[in-house]
C-alpha cells in the first residue's frame, strides 16, 4: 500500500506549469511543497487469517487467536513488526490492564448477542440486530445477491445492477428507523399525560395502553418481515411472475408432478378466491422464511404467534391486525395509501442506480410520522406540512415507471427473456413453489416448527421443491445462453437476440383518452388501419402479423384518484388527532388532477 512508486514521493513524477509561463513544464522543488506530508509514502501490512469448520467454537478460537496475534506483535524479538515510536508504545502494565479490560468485554459480549453494521450506499451505515444477521447469513437469503432488483432493466440502464439483497437490507433498516421514531413520539406523549394530574385513574389505564402500543418484539417482527419480504422472488424479480402467468395460466406450478386431490383443489380454490389480491411470490417468501427458521433453529427465539404475525405482515393482511396494532401493517407494504418503507427504499435506490434525479426526501416524512387515532383505529399519520413531499413521492413513482420500469426497450428485452424461459422450462425444470402452497400448508408448517425446541424436519418432497427454487437466480440467463443442448436451441436464440440487439422496433406511442385498458380493441383498430394503408399503398404492403401493441398505465398509485385522499395528517397543536387534509390546504399538481391515469399505446 502506498502513494505511488515504492521509495519515491508521488510528487516526484508530476510536472507543473506556472501562471507566468504556461508552456514550460518543471518539477516542484521540495521546499516549494507544504511540509505537512506523511512520514512514509509506502507501507506493508500483514494480515493473519484462520479457517475453522467447527462453527460452534469459532468465537472461542478467534478470541484466543487474537490474543496470540497481539502477543506476537508485542514481542520485542519480533523484527518483522513496526510498532512505531517508543513513546507511543504502552508499558507492560498498561498492556496487562488492557488485556483485563478485553477479557471483561469479551465475557460481556458472550452474554449478549451482537448486531452487525452494513455500509449501504443509500442509507450509510445501518445496524441490524443479531437475529436478522442470522437470517442474512443463510443460503436462502444470500441467493438474493443474484436476483436483480429491476429485472432486465440493466440491459438498458448500465447502472441498474443492484439486487434484491441490498433492497431487503434497506427495507429492514427503514422499518426499524420508522418504528424508532414512532416509539419516541409515543414516549413523549406518555410523559405529557403523566404531567396532567386531573386524569386520575384514567391516566394509568391510558398509560398501559400506550406503553404496549409498540413492543420490542413488534419492532423485531416487523424488521424480520421487511428483511424477508423479497425471499420469494424468482429470476429477474417481477419478470418471473409474468413468466409464471404465461407458463401456467391455469395455476399449476409443475406439469411433471401430479396435482392435489379434487377435494384439496376445491378447498384451495376457495382460499385463493378469498386471497386473490395476494401476490404469489409473497407466499414463496413466507415459505422460504419458515425454512430458514426451521433450519437455523430460530424457533427457540420466535413463537407461533411471532411467525404468524410475520406471515400476515408479508401478506399485507390488514384484517389480521391485532387490536390497536393496525398501523404496523402500514409500515412494510401499505395497501391503503402506498406510503411504506418498501417504496421509500426502492425509490431512492432505483433513482441512484438508474441515474434519475430524485426530488423525494423519505427522511423528512419518516421524521414527521406519528401514530394517531382515526375513527377509533390507529394509523400512521404525517405532519400536514409534508403533504407536498407526498406528491413528490408519487411523482417519483410516476417518473420511474415512465422512464425505466415501462421503458419500451426494457419491455421488449424482458419479453424476449420470458420467451426464453418458456422454451427452457421443461428442459431445465423451471417451476415456482407458490402454486403448491395453501394457507393451511403455511399454518401447519408454523405449528410443526414451533411444536418442538429442536430443529424440525419437513417431508423430503417439500424440501426438494424448495431446493430447486432456491437455485433459480439470474444466472439462468447465462445457463441458457452458453448451453450446447439442442433442446435449448430456441431459448438460446431469444437470448442471443437480446445480446446482439436484434430487437423489435417501436413504431410509435401515443396517449389515450380511455380510462380503462382495452388492448384487444386497440389492436383490432390498428389492424384496420393497416388494411386501409395497404389499400392506398399496394406497393408498400404492411403485414399485420408483424405488429404487436401494448397499453401501459402511468398513474400516481391510485389510478384516477388523488393519492392524498388516502393519507391522514396531524396538526402542530393536535398531535394525537389524525385527519384528511383539505384541498385548499395544499397545492395540487396539475398532473394529479387532469392527466391521470395516463395510458400509452405503443406499436411494435
Amino acid at each position: 500500500m502506498g502513494f505511488g512508486e515504492v521509495g519515491k514521493e508521488p510528487i516526484d513524477n508530476v510536472h507543473f506549469y506556472s501562471k507566468s509561463d504556461l508552456k514550460t513544464a518543471f518539477k516542484m522543488k521540495k521546499y516549494q511543497v507544504s511540509s505537512l506530508k506523511p512520514e512514509k509514502f509506502h507501507e506493508f501490512l500483514v494480515r493473519v487469517y484462520y479457517d475453522l469448520e467447527d462453527q460452534k467454537h469459532q468465537r472461542e478460537v478467534q478470541q484466543k487467536a487474537e490474543k496470540c496475534f497481539h502477543e506476537w506483535c508485542k514481542n520485542p524479538k519480533n523484527t518483522f513488526i513496526d510498532c512505531g515510536n517508543s513513546d507511543s508504545v504502552k508499558g507492560k502494565e498498561d498492556d496487562d490492564d488492557d488485556d483485563d479490560d478485553e477479557d471483561e468485554e469479551e465475557k460481556e459480549n458472550e452474554k449478549t448477542s451482537s448486531s452487525k453494521i452494513f455500509n449501504d450506499p443509500i442509507h450509510g451505515h445501518i445496524e441490524l440486530p443479531h437475529l436478522l444477521v442470522k437470517i442474512i447469513d443463510t443460503p436462502q437469503f444470500q441467493r438474493l445477491r443474484h436476483i436483480k432488483q429491476l429485472g432486465g432493466t440493466y440491459l438498458v440502464y448500465p447502472g441498474a445492477t443492484h439486487t434484491r439483497f441490498e433492497h431487503s437490507l434497506g427495507m429492514a433498516h427503514l422499518a426499524g428507523s420508522l418504528l424508532k421514531v414512532l416509539r419516541e413520539k409515543q414516549e413523549k406523549y406518555i410523559k405529557k399525560i403523566k404531567d396532567i394530574k386531573k386524569l386520575g385513574k384514567k391516566q394509568e389505564k391510558l398509560k398501559k395502553k400506550q406503553e404496549e402500543l409498540i413492543t420490542e418484539k413488534d419492532v423485531l417482527c416487523v424488521q424480520i418481515a421487511a428483511l424477508c419480504y423479497n425471499l420469494g422472488h424468482g429470476p429477474f424479480s417481477h419478470l418471473f411472475e409474468k413468466f409464471i402467468h404465461k407458463a401456467w395460466p391455469g395455476g399449476r406450478g409443475d406439469d411433471q408432478q401430479p396435482g392435489p386431490s379434487e377435494e384439496k383443489k376445491k378447498k384451495e380454490k376457495e382460499e385463493k378466491e378469498r386471497a386473490s389480491e395476494k401476490e404469489k411470490w409473497k407466499v414463496a417468501s413466507i415459505w422460504i422464511f419458515l425454512d430458514i427458521v426451521r433450519n437455523e433453529g430460530l424457533n427457540t427465539e420466535l413463537t407461533n404467534k411471532d411467525l404468524t404475525f410475520i406471515q400476515t405482515l408479508i401478506e399485507g393482511d390488514y384484517n389480521a391486525a391485532p387490536e390497536n396494532k393496525s398501523f404496523l401493517y402500514e409500515i412494510l407494504a401499505n395497501n391503503w395509501n402506498g406510503i411504506d418503507v418498501r417504496r421509500w427504499d426502492y425509490f431512492a435506490r432505483d433513482c441512484h442506480y438508474l441515474g434519475i434525479p430524485n426530488s423525494f426526501d423519505h427522511q423528512r416524512m419518516l421524521k414527521s410520522a406519528q401514530v394517531c387515532k382515526v375513527k377509533g383505529t390507529n394509523h400512521i399519520c404525517f405532519r400536514d406540512k409534508v403533504a407536498d413531499n407526498i406528491y413528490d413521492m408519487f411523482h417519483t413513482r410516476y417518473t420511474l415507471y415512465q422512464q425505466a420500469y415501462q421503458h419500451k426497450i426494457v419491455n421488449i428485452i424482458e419479453d424476449k427473456i420470458i420467451k426464453a424461459l418458456l422454451e427452457a422450462k421443461d428442459t431445465l425444470e423451471i417451476s415456482p413453489i407458490s402454486e403448491y402452497i395453501s394457507p393451511d400448508d403455511i399454518k401447519q408448517k408454523i405449528e410443526n416448527i414451533t411444536s418442538s425446541s429442536q430443529k424440525c424436519k419437513m417431508p423430503p418432497s417439500e424440501d426438494e421443491k424448495t431446493a430447486k427454487f432456491i437455485k433459480l437466480t439470474d444466472h439462468i440467463f447465462e445457463k441458457i445462453l452458453y448451453s450446447s443442448d439442442d433442446k435449448l436451441k430456441d431459448a438460446r436464440k431469444e437470448l442471443e437476440d437480446v445480446v446482439m440487439r436484434r430487437l423489435r422496433k417501436c413504431v410509435g406511442e401515443t396517449r389515450l383518452k380511455e380510462t380503462e385498458e382495452k388492448e384487444v380493441a386497440f389492436k383490432d383498430d390498428w389492424n384496420k388501419a393497416v388494411d386501409e394503408w395497404n389499400k392506398l399503398h399496394p406497393n408498400l404492403v404492411l403485414h399485420k402479423k408483424d405488429f404487436s401493441t401494448e397499453v401501459i398505465l402511468l398513474d400516481y398509485n391510485k389510478k384516477d384518484e388523488n393519492p392524498i385522499n388516502h393519507v391522514y395528517f396531524y396538526r402542530k397543536n393536535q398531535h394525537n388527532k389524525g385527519r384528511k387534509i383539505r384541498k385548499y390546504e395544499v397545492l395540487l399538481p396539475l398532473c394529479c388532477s387532469s392527466n391521470l391515469p395516463l395510458q400509452k399505446l405503443s406499436t411494435y
